[in-house]
């Protein structure tokens, strides 16, 4: 049988879980806190382990030791982003992207702040780190929280500095399609206590190492039939433009007080001794995939290190994009637009052309490990058809 291609494959599975259930003891977590720090940068002292890098990025928020409400947040970006800003009291607030998509004017955002402007979310997209050192010094004289968002990429960097440790905080996900994928979980880093003050505490707890095998081998079970079910079939009667389904609304996910565990550890330190290897990979064939097919990739500037997630394809029109999309998924291709096809509740789309382009014209295309020369021939030749 054919095998199905999603948008991001792990590289542990089935047969890895038993050899980490076996790792795991009492140092798994602390250790894996200490690989995490090492990998990025920091110390493992600033480094916290949550369910998700929702519930990190939503802790960091209510943390914030400051009086001014508003949080600045790009129109494109995931929802639960925005969900996190309004559960943790705060007021969003949105900036647009420039053209081409991955770019900034940071002078225009720079006009949005103001007596009220508290945080300013950046959003690292698709394994692309983006250059915000040009609003750096305006914050910290305005005293405005500068928070990443490194969901989608882990190893990047900017000039010679990974991301996650320019701003005063950031946060990292272990979600199914993140970089690293442990099921579940995320991270939440602080490299400037000044701004934060932790009155409140979480609910977050490590489950029993019998739970959270069980759980993991649901997860895989989950990614299974998701992965057996493309082409994916379209949802009736839609809201959402593009080729979105109901199965995306299906991962799995446990209880949202279940954060890191043992077995999640091992692994963890397993894929982060593999990950150096596995980035070249994926940076390799996202580079070729634009060259080879001379298509509209998502832009990377010149200070950039990426550390690719997946690859982004302009389209011209949407008809096209679908027709697109669908012969891939024909084909086994997880190839479609996934991330992200609206834009946030709240956005008026006619003040923001730009993410709404981002949000409609651009096709996800995988690029990871498990990929050969041959299938990513194939999806050139979709892609230029």
């Amino acid at each position: 049988m054919q095998r199905n291609f999603d948008t991001v494959e792990e590289f542990w599975g089935h047969e890895h879980i038993q050899f980490a259930s076996e790792q795991a003891n009492s140092n798994s977590i602390e250790n894996f806190r200490n690989c995490f720090g090492n990998f990025v940068g920091v110390s493992s002292s600033q480094i916290e382990f949550s369910p998700s890098g929702r519930e990190a990025l939503e802790l960091l928020l209510k943390s914030i030791s400051s009086s001014k409400h508003k949080v600045l947040l790009p129109a494109f970006t995931c929802s639960v982003v925005q969900d996190a800003v309004i559960n943790a009291g705060f007021i969003p607030c949105h900036y647009d992207l420039s053209d081409p998509s991955g770019i900034f004017d940071w002078n225009e955002i720079k006009s949005l702040f103001d007596s009220e402007t508290g945080v300013i979310l950046i959003t690292h997209y698709y394994g692309v780190p983006i250059d915000f050192q040009e609003i750096i010094e305006e914050c910290r004289n305005r005293e405005i929280v500068i928070i990443e968002d490194c969901a989608h990429t882990l190893g990047g960097k900017i000039r010679d500095k990974m991301v996650g440790t320019l701003g005063d905080a950031s946060i990292f996900s272990f979600n199914y399609d993140k970089p690293i994928s442990l099921g579940w979980g995320g991270v939440s880093i602080i490299n400037n206590y000044k701004y934060f003050q932790f009155t409140e505490t979480h609910q977050f707890r490590t489950p029993a190492i019998t739970e959270e095998f069980n759980l993991i081998k649901d997860f895989l079970v989950a990614m299974d039939y998701r992965r057996a079910m493309i082409p994916f079939v379209e949802r009736p009667n839609s809201e959402l433009p593009g080729p979105i389904t109901a199965l995306d609304k299906k991962i799995f996910t446990p209880k949202k007080e279940v954060s890191i565990g043992t077995i999640q550890a091992e692994l963890g330190i397993w894929s982060l001794n593999k990950y150096e290897q596995v980035l070249k990979i994926r940076n390799k064939l996202a580079k070729n995939l634009i060259l080879e097919s001379n298509l509209d990739g998502w832009w990377t500037g010149s200070n950039i290190t990426p550390a690719w997630l997946k690859q982004r394809i302009r389209f011209d029109c949407v008809k096209s994009l679908e027709l697109t999309a669908k012969e891939a998924q024909n084909k086994g291709f997880r190839i479609g637009n996934f991330n992200w096809p609206i834009l946030l509740a709240g956005v008026d789309h006619r003040k923001f052309k730009n993410s709404l382009n981002s949000s409609t014209l651009w096709l996800d295309v995988p690029i990871h490990q498990n990929l050969d020369n041959a299938k990513i021939a194939e999806m050139i030749s979709i892609l230029r058809n």
